[in-house]
């Protein structure tokens, strides 16, 4: 079985105000972590997505699991599912109208109980761009996506899933910053 959580911020019930894309300037979020032990991850990914007034929180009320593919809209970097070779490897993750996520690997990589600061900023225009340590990833989607400008409400968030026999060491998150550009 699965374990999980997910951290967002700048939303209305937490007396914030999410990114307003078509109305906003362009917005960056950064976070870094440092995970002592990546193995038995499921999704780690740090990101934007579309927030919908509390109907796209993951349905586990009713017995169900939560793939992470429940959200509308969201564009993240991180780990995802699959990765059996050990290198940790460091993808991008693209979902557009309910669509299953599309993972793009960016042929960077993550070591264990490192410092790891991941960018998403979104424009107003709803392109975005990446960072990973402050560099732009080794490889992106062939043809990104473009976000809903239509006044969509979008949150930084931060979510993580593992198999139920890992044994995570520790989970620091060392930054987490939401600024206009």
């Amino acid at each position: 079985s699965s374990e999980g959580l997910e951290i967002f911020s700048n939303t209305p019930y937490l007396g914030k105000r999410p990114v307003v894309l078509g109305q906003d300037p362009d917005a960056e979020f950064c976070a870094t972590f440092n995970v002592g032990d990546h193995d038995g991850f499921q999704i780690f990914s740090v990101g934007w997505r579309r927030w919908d007034s509390g109907t796209n929180y993951p349905d586990d009320a009713a017995g169900g699991s939560w793939t992470g593919e429940n959200y509308t809209d969201a564009i993240t970097l991180g780990v995802y599912g699959g990765d059996t070779d050990g290198a940790h490897d460091i993808k991008t993750g693209e979902i557009v109208n309910d669509a299953a996520t599309v993972v793009t690997d960016t042929a960077n990589n993550w070591s264990e109980a490192t410092d790891m600061e991941f960018c998403t900023r979104i424009n107003s225009d709803g392109s975005y761009s990446q960072t990973i340590n402050g560099v732009a990833p080794s490889a992106l989607p062939a043809s990104p996506v473009t976000l809903d400008t239509d006044n969509e409400w979008y949150i930084p968030h931060a979510r993580f899933m593992h198999d139920g026999t890992a044994n995570i060491t520790s989970f620091l998150i060392k930054k987490w910053e939401v600024r206009f550009k």
